[in-house]
């Protein structure tokens, strides 16, 4: 049974019977519409057709003027170019929508995944992996926006940089040209992914080809769970379409799911951990691998090795959620926040356990992982509370933090 979240007022009442009237739907339905803030005929149109007519144009993006130019320019001067991605499947999904945008424009890029223990976005030591590949453009994706010391030295080196990203701002954003939903400008909607992103800077530049990567763009909206209402709605409505006929990379990891449902669930709970564990386990650029890769052999085995990656982390998780268990069992459950830390944890998994944990005690949970001499943490969140905001309160104790109103990651000294 479906059960209205609150009552309507007489005033939502009557928008529902109206959109009753003009759209030939039952009151029910309609009033559940409303219920979900569709009070209007453009929104209810647009809710019931999801698709690429709703689209919103990349243009009303701040920043993603400058960054078609530049990039343009940087092409037209043979200059080398660097995708710098993230460690999940967002990232992993983001760097393949921009890799393949270069491809259709005739150019070679390379790419660049930090692996998790390298720390979340540009770090030093990714700098210092890349410094020798003789770069003069980096376009990063679903990171870059809280980097701002590191692309300066990045800058200094004579590497120019364009960030796209989604994460919260920072108080101090990077001198880069920045291309972020969540920056203010004419664009109405800041809830996009960081392939989503990535996804507007193609369509800029190779136009509706860019609907071709829609398949990226939809596994990596559900991979990072956002919300699937406004655009991001649109965007996995048409991105299924293209799993009806799936790239031979998708198709090597449907075939060891065994499963022929398309559906928002099956790239949930599907594809994404199987694209996510490599990450998780070590090895974030097999990801990227089994993505780019052409030869059909290689791609099945790539698959086979993800796939491998996603049944052992399920293992693993299983005994860190078992010792997270025990751990709380023995804490006074009085306390706003779970927080749990042991030095044999792996923190590729611990964003897995804090959510889990986080939903079935109805309390943010931070769960640590030592990494040197620095505790790298995962943060989940629960409706109502805004974890960006609350870890940011105590940002003089950090080392550094990132992410969203529900998910975020910190670092800390052991001490603190």
């Amino acid at each position: 049974m479906i059960i209205s979240k609150k009552p309507l007022s007489q005033e939502q009442f009557n928008i529902a019977h109206n959109l009753s009237q003009r759209l030939n739907l039952g009151i029910r339905l309609c009033k559940i519409l409303v219920n979900r803030d569709i009070d209007s005929l453009e929104k209810a149109k647009q809710f019931l057709s999801p698709g690429k007519a709703n689209f919103l144009s990349p243009y009303l993006l701040s920043g993603i003027q400058e960054a078609k130019h530049k990039i343009l320019d940087a092409i037209s001067q043979n200059k080398n170019i660097l995708i710098f991605g993230d460690y999940d499947a967002d990232g992993i999904c983001a760097t393949s929508v921009m890799y393949y945008t270069f491809k259709e424009l005739g150019v070679e890029v390379q790419t660049y995944i930090p692996e998790r223990d390298c720390g979340y976005g540009i770090t030093q030591t990714s700098i210092a992996e890349i410094k020798d590949k003789n770069i003069d453009l980096i376009i990063t994706v679903d990171c870059g926006i809280s980097c701002k010391q590191e692309i300066k030295t990045l800058n200094q080196m004579g590497i120019d940089v364009i960030v796209t990203d989604h994460h919260e701002l920072p108080e101090e954003l990077p001198e880069a040209i920045l291309v972020n939903c969540k920056i203010k400008s004419d664009y109405p909607y800041n809830n996009l992914c960081g392939a989503g992103v990535a996804y507007k800077l193609s369509k800029a530049l190779i136009g509706d080809n860019a609907d071709k990567l829609l398949d990226f763009v939809a596994l990596a909206t559900v991979a990072d769970s956002m919300d699937l209402t406004g655009e991001n709605r649109d965007i996995v409505a048409e991105g299924l379409k293209l799993f009806a006929n799936p790239r031979p990379q998708i198709s090597a990891l449907l075939e060891l799911s065994k499963t022929k449902e398309i559906s928002s669930g099956m790239l949930a709970f599907n594809l994404a951990p199987k694209i996510n564990a490599c990450g998780r386990m070590g090895n974030a650029r097999l990801g990227l691998s089994l993505m780019l890769e052409q030869n059909l052999d290689r791609i099945k085995e790539i698959a086979f090795e993800l796939n491998n990656y996603n049944i052992n982390r399920q293992k693993e998780c299983e005994y860190l959620y078992a010792m997270a268990k025990s751990k709380i069992t023995s804490q006074d459950l009085n306390s706003s926040v779970i927080v749990l830390y042991d030095d044999n944890w792996t923190g590729g998994l611990a964003g897995i356990v804090a959510a889990k944990i986080s939903e079935e005690y109805n309390r943010p949970t931070i769960i640590f992982a030592l990494n040197g001499d620095t505790l790298k943490g995962s943060a989940r969140s629960i409706e109502g509370v805004n974890l960006y905001q609350s870890i940011e309160a105590c940002k003089n104790l950090l080392e550094g933090f990132g992410g969203h109103s529900q998910a975020a990651g910190v670092s800390i000294k052991k001490e603190n």
